[in-house]
Formats: structure tokens, C-alpha cells, sequence
């Protein structure tokens, strides 16, 4: 595998070991891309205990998809303005 890929294939893709889909996890960089929030700014909130939830394997940091939907949707229900 490349050094970009994750090692532990059924942790990247949210698979439990006997097969079973439990969630999809992503990257950093996946999750800036989702939510077109610099991967910088989703460090800083991660620091400060804001952000979607992030859970850490070793160095490396994933977020669950539903963990950074549910992140989005509440900060949806809470933005004033607009109809």
C-alpha cells in the first residue's frame, strides 16, 4: 500500500472485521472537501474542542460521515437569516 493509504483497510472504509458496513470514516482532507471548510480551520476547531467529532488511530485523524452531517445540519438549524 502507498504511504497515503491507510494501512487498515476495514478502519478506512468503516467495516468491522466480519464484514459488517458500520460507518464511513474520512480524512481531513476528505472532510474539507465535504464541507468545504479549510483542513486547517477543521485542525483549529478540532484544538478547541469545536468541530465535528474526530476520533485519532495512532497519528491519524478520521471523522465518522454521520458525526460531520450532523455538524452541518446543526449549524444549519442554528443560522439566523435567509427564509
Amino acid at each position: 500500500m502507498t504511504r497515503g493509504s491507510s494501512q487498515l483497510p476495514w478502519v478506512r472504509r468503516g467495516i468491522s472485521r466480519n464484514g459488517k458496513r458500520m460507518y464511513e470514516s474520512l480524512t481531513t482532507d476528505e472532510t474539507s472537501e465535504l464541507t468545504r471548510v479549510p483542513a486547517a480551520t477543521l485542525r483549529w476547531l478540532r484544538g478547541r474542542d469545536e468541530g465535528p467529532k474526530s476520533w485519532k488511530l495512532g497519528r491519524r485523524v478520521f471523522y465518522r460521515r454521520t458525526d460531520v452531517e450532523a455538524w452541518l445540519d446543526s449549524a444549519y438549524a442554528t443560522a439566523v437569516g435567509g427564509k
